[in-house]
């Protein structure tokens, strides 16, 4: 097994219930060793043996009162009534929350068959939930219930298992290795432990306390994928979904005179139920909210005896990795960037997700095709409130850094602001059933603009080698990584209840990799309309499978920050003509303008057609000078005039997008806009009441289509009329 010492784990990957059945016990530890850990052992650098090895995977639950565990239901939209859709835009079934007759199917219900509302656990509420399944009423608790599962408390309720997804999940009782509150005994000295964080949304804030409020430092050693250089010293650690933390815990700080009285230790838990934002990474003055329902995760007892019982001092230790020190940051051959965006479902719920697509809908292509042995910087920007633990199958990777880019609105529903432009196409409502197909767009990656100081690693995560890493929100987290290993993996939030709905994605390995094309041009016309076509030369790789390659095509402005990506899908394997211009919501007015064009592998997931990574950048620049100034118009003529009103006639402009601004002057004084410009080269416009004297009149053209274009010279009327 090609693979240093590190805390490794395994835990049920069911897709749709890998967080039920991981909260309920599928999991374990899977350490490995190494010879640089066995050197480390056998020196009596950290502790070896069974007695002072631990481990310790820590879980949060809720049971009922039969120790049974249970999981709470939250209420969806009820598609099946008719209330409840309308069409959008495009002719989709959506939700629709405004229509009062729309309500929000549930589960669980009262006697009535009336709807209950959020459920709590335990229920204790006045109008408490009823199960609506199997026969009879306890006379206990006054709850229907399936009679092989009595609930026997009076006022207490259980919930019945009805929604397949939710947003978080919190428990109310800590679970360390399967035990409820769970007490072990030590002994005087330094003991190694290793926690798991295997919650589905709980993030630990962790400290050792006694009960008079002494705290018990953790030297952390390593994390997910190996060995630190040397201990760091952390009075509390944050311990995400997924994480793992290996720690020296040295007892001897206890010691009184040499001895260590019988001593109770508490594994406090200072975090909240609620989704972390990340405080311990990016405020140096973060106050821990300590509002967890479970304060006292577990209990130490320290038994007394003699102090340097296994004669270990984490403070002395010089080095972990005397051989094989963490390799320094590499150069990468490859940057991405990755979007976290909160969305909504076809049923109104939040729903998590990486760059909108969700994990597997039906069609919806892999875009992360990646060559082996190529190094890669991932740039994963946060545009949630929550922070995520986002983990990578099959790699071992590094932090680079951290950066503020904007306190984002979430969920998203802009397509593009001055610092972040979301993945290409935007998907601001998600359903299985209507989202964009493979066959017919094409996927671009999300992009932007830092705003913030850079934020170096903190000291336990400089150059540690790491699958899971704390992504706050409102940053960019740049981790970088190469990919060795050939096949198809999953990368995700290891906030469980966030997997499966649906913030998961699949990227392949592959062993070759897409000829970029040669060139990319501009033909020499551009039609009146503002657009430029471009031709890209074909790929060199001969297609797989009949299946043609795309061509991703992007332009922007010279001084503009983000890439425009031209929707027009093109298959076509040996030549790419594209237009791009007004129809495409962007202007291409006079200005340089930077073009790139890539070929990309962006096929439906499971198959072995055109097994290649993506193709490099090939770019080009372009200057256009077509005419800045709108078509001043042939001719403006007074066609008839009232006493109150003037009917203006305007020859037509060649101008794109034509927008004609008809004017008044008044005996000789300044130009008055009649109204706002509008495509119409002819109107009857009302003279202003009561004023009297010589109007003279004037049309301007600008365009509506071509912001670039200025205004064109006024073309005034013959004549005048005059008004006694």
């Amino acid at each position: 097994m090609d693979q240093e010492a590190g805390t490794i784990w395994y835990h049920d990957h069911a897709i749709g219930t890998t967080h039920l059945n991981t909260d309920m016990g599928m999991a374990g530890f899977f350490p490995v060793t190494d010879a640089q850990e066995t050197a480390l052992r056998a020196a009596g650098t950290v502790p070896s043996g069974d007695t002072y090895e631990l481990g310790f995977a820590l879980q949060d639950r809720n049971f009922d009162t039969t120790g049974q565990m249970i999981m709470p239901d939250y209420a969806i939209y009820d598609k099946t009534n008719p209330a409840c859709t309308y069409l959008d835009a495009p002719g989709n079934l959506i939700p629709d929350p405004a229509n009062p007759a729309c309500l929000r199917a549930n589960f669980l219900k009262k006697a009535d068959n009336s709807v209950q509302g959020w459920h709590f656990i335990p229920d204790t509420s006045a109008n408490r939930t009823l199960v609506g399944f199997g026969t009879g009423l306890n006379p206990t608790s006054g709850c229907v219930n399936n009679a092989n599962q009595p609930f026997p408390v009076a006022g207490e309720c259980a919930p019945f298992g009805a929604a397949s997804a939710s947003l978080e999940y919190f428990g109310n009782i800590p679970v360390v290795n399967g035990v409820t509150y769970g007490t072990y005994p030590v002994a005087p000295g330094v003991y190694r432990m290793r926690f798991i964080g295997g919650t589905d949304s709980r993030t630990w804030l962790m400290q050792l306390q006694t009960a008079t409020g002494t705290v018990i430092p953790f030297w952390q050693i390593g994390s997910e994928q190996g060995l630190f250089n040397a201990p760091v010293q952390r009075t509390m650690l944050d311990l995400m979904g997924g994480e793992r933390l290996d720690v020296l815990v040295d007892f001897n700080v206890l010691a009184v005179g040499g001895n260590i009285p019988a001593t109770r230790v508490f594994l406090k838990d200072l975090g909240e139920d609620a989704p972390y934002a990340g405080g311990m990474i990016t405020d140096p003055a973060y106050v821990p909210p300590m509002a967890s329902s479970i304060p006292d995760v577990m209990v130490f007892d320290v038994a007394a005896g003699p102090a340097n019982y296994n004669s270990i001092n984490p403070a002395n230790i010089a080095t972990l990795r005397p051989t094989t020190p963490l390799p320094a940051l590499k150069t990468p051959q490859y940057t991405r960037t990755i979007a976290l965006v909160e969305i909504t479902d076809a049923y109104g719920r939040t729903m998590p997700t990486i760059d909108t697509r969700g994990y597997r809908p039906q069609e919806m292509p892999i875009s992360e095709n990646i060559l082996q042995n190529q190094i890669e910087q991932w740039d994963i920007v946060n545009t949630t409130v929550d922070a995520h633990p986002m983990h990578l199958h099959q790699v071992a990777f590094q932090l680079i850094n951290r950066q503020a880019v904007e306190a984002f609105a979430a969920p998203i529903t802009n397509t593009g602001d001055a610092a972040f432009n979301p993945a290409y196409p935007f998907v601001a409502s998600f359903d299985y059933n209507v989202i964009p197909k493979a066959g017919q767009t094409i996927l671009a990656p999300a992009q932007y603009a830092p705003v913030g100081a850079v934020i170096l690693p903190q000291a336990h995560e400089t150059l540690s080698m790491k699958d899971t890493v704390d992504c706050p929100p409102s940053y960019v987290t740049r981790i970088i990584t190469k990919f060795d290993i050939v096949g198809t993996y999953v990368w995700h939030c290891h906030i469980l209840s966030h997997e499966e709905h649906d913030m998961m994605r699949p990227f392949r390995v592959v062993t070759a990799k897409l000829a970029a094309p040669l060139f990319i041009i501009q033909m020499p016309t551009t039609d009146a309309n503002g657009k430029v076509f471009v031709l890209a030369a074909p790929t060199f790789t001969p297609p797989v499978n009949k299946t043609p390659y795309k061509y991703l095509v992007q332009y922007r402005k010279r001084g503009n920050t983000f890439w425009h990506t031209n929707p027009t899908n093109i298959l076509n394997p040996y030549v790419d003509l594209r237009k791009f211009g007004t129809a495409e919501t962007a202007d291409l007015g006079p200005g340089t303008y930077d073009f790139r064009v890539q070929v990309v592998n962006q096929i439906l997931q499971d198959t072995a057609k055109n097994n290649l990574a993506d193709s490099n950048w090939t770019y080009s620049t372009w200057t256009t000078t077509h005419p800045a100034a709108s078509v001043t118009p042939a001719y403006l003529s007074i066609q008839s005039h009232t006493q109150t009103s003037v009917n203006l006639v305007s020859a037509a402009s060649s101008t794109p997008g034509a927008a004609y601004e008809f004017q008044y002057s008044l005996n000789g004084g300044s130009w008055i806009s009649f109204s706002a410009a509008t495509a119409a080269s002819s109107g009857n416009f009302a003279l202003p009441t009561g004023m009297k004297g010589t109007f003279k009149f004037q049309v301007i053209v600008t365009s509506s289509t071509v912001p670039d274009y200025t205004a064109s010279a006024p073309r005034i009327a013959m004549g005048s009329v005059v008004i006694k």
